[in-house]
């Protein structure tokens, strides 16, 4: 979630073809220095309009002669967008010493592509599965613990020592436990953007109502750690008596919800709808019986308006909930004349929203020692270095040039996050890198599946039919659970 910038040294291969056939098998290519250049191999399918990646590619008219890759010091590298890419070419400024270029594919998630590539070439094995690749939060247990985990290389396979160093890192809880195998409790995934997410308020709005904008005393307010929206339904009343509502609409509580639920959607096969989740279709109903909300949906126009001063129809929007990806990319953008009035205080629950984990494939036992040491020491700076030059650090103190120009993020471990200042414009230069360090450590797993993303867009359209009042209570229950089955086959109890 990034503006693309160029990648000057990486040598990129953007796939056209959509693998739903045979793989094509991953071959060190040509590139022109400063110059990306578009190929396809002569078995892919001819080019469509699709998009293959997320972003466009910039290009310069440099005209250097190619320059030919030495097959033995190539590292690959698949992505669905060119974030990942873009640390490969940080890295490979920052260490000129390194004698490996990477060799970029990118494919776009659209339609289940990026999977359908990467499944393909993971199952015709070695020589066309990639050495390093990265996998979402939204799919990415099938590749950590699922289906797919078998094609997982381990940390600990690359020689490095990652029960210790996560440990000397203080990585948050929910990104090792995402990223560990279930079968064997092998490291196979880790991440360098920690998406550990807060409460985001307006100051102005907070001390009109309840007399004060500290962030310790609005999280007390709002059931910090509670696990409840029950305190939270009492401010908004007060919120709602002074012409303000609490959030733009009920999805906005869904998700901190639904991150927090310590049960899976799927037992054995069988649906289970925790208590935590049939209850929020009564806070819900609170929510829209009481006017506290302006009945918004999440990302649409008045959504985002909502963030400042720009949605005339409905009453100001008190807060957001979210991870510092949602400040930087939705907040900072569509804040507007309340720029600088929004601060961060702890969430009544503890979750994540996002992320991406970086992998390694089995097949790299197969590499010499020398490539398998490369690999380990970009792995390790990217995710578990905390030195002033590891990955982490520059990301949280915005301190590298190129694509992450201005870029400041919040990161997994909290030995960085305790040691960098988070004093931010958009937040009245609330240090709130103190608040997310704090949910770093809070936040884990909990019933995160491979069906959480399906079966909550039918919750959602469940809990709407019911406030329209197209079904009762009862049967939206029963009308969800059908539309479950016949997507996913999940046994109905």
């Amino acid at each position: 979630m990034k503006k693309n910038k160029l990648l000057g040294s990486v040598s990129m291969i953007l796939t056209m073809a959509i693998f739903f056939g045979a793989c094509a098998k991953v071959e060190p290519g040509t590139f022109k220095q400063s110059k990306i250049e578009v190929k396809s191999t002569e078995d892919d399918p001819e080019p469509t309009d699709d998009p293959v990646y997320t972003e466009p590619v910039e290009t310069t008219t440099d005209e250097t002669e190619p320059v030919e890759i030495d097959d033995s010091k190539v590292i690959s590298l698949w992505s669905y967008t060119n974030e990942l890419p873009s640390i490969a070419e940080e890295y490979l400024e920052q260490h000129p010493d390194c004698e490996y270029t990477f060799n970029v594919t990118i494919v776009a998630t659209d339609g289940g592509a990026y999977q359908s590539a990467l499944d393909n070439c993971m199952a015709a094995g070695y020589g066309y599965a990639p050495d390093i690749y990265c996998v979402e939060s939204a799919f990415g247990n099938k590749y950590i613990s699922g289906d797919m985990s078998e094609y997982a290389g381990t940390y600990k396979d690359l020689g490095i020592d990652v029960d210790q160093l996560i440990a000397d890192a203080e990585i948050t809880p929910y990104s090792v436990e995402y990223g560990t195998r279930a079968s064997d409790g092998e490291v196979v995934g880790l991440s360098y953007q920690s998406t550990s997410s807060v409460m985001f308020y307006r100051a102005s709005i907070a001390e009109e109502t309840f007399g004060t904008s500290d962030p310790d005393e609005i999280g007390k307010i709002f059931g910090t750690g509670t696990n409840s929206w029950d305190s939270l339904l009492i401010a908004s009343e007060e919120l709602y008596n002074n012409g303000y509502a609490v959030v733009t609409g009920m999805e906005d509580l869904w998700r901190p919800l639904s991150g927090s639920v310590p049960e899976f959607w799927d037992i054995d096969g069988e649906l289970n709808l925790a208590d935590d989740r049939i209850d929020f279709i009564d806070t819900a109903r609170i929510l829209s019986d009481n006017l506290y909300t302006n009945n918004t949906t999440m990302w649409t126009y008045d959504w985002y308006d909502s963030m400042g001063d720009a949605y005339e129809e409905g009453r100001p929007v008190f807060a957001y909930f979210g991870p510092m990806w949602f400040a930087n990319y939705l907040l900072k953008l569509n804040a507007g004349s309340t720029y600088g009035d929004w601060r961060v205080c702890e969430a009544p629950f503890n979750y994540f929203w996002g992320g991406a984990w970086i992998m390694t494939s089995k097949f790299t036992a197969n590499c010499s020692d020398e490539k398998k040491a490369a690999i380990a020491d970009f792995l390790t700076w990217v995710t578990l270095d905390t030195s002033e030059t590891g990955f982490q650090y520059q990301l949280a103190t915005s301190t590298m040039d190129g694509y992450f120009e201005d870029w400041q993020d919040v990161v997994p471990s909290n030995v960085v996050m305790k040691e960098v200042d988070g004093s931010i414009d958009l937040f009245g230069g609330q240090n709130i890198y103190e608040v997310f360090a704090a949910v770093n450590g809070k936040t884990h797993l909990n019933g995160y599946d491979d069906y959480n993303e399906v079966i909550e867009i039918y919750w959602i359209i469940a809990i709407n039919d019911y406030l329209s009042g197209i079904y009762t209570r009862a049967e939206t229950i029963d009308h969800f659970q059908y539309n479950v089955q016949e997507v996913t086959g999940l046994y109905i109890g």
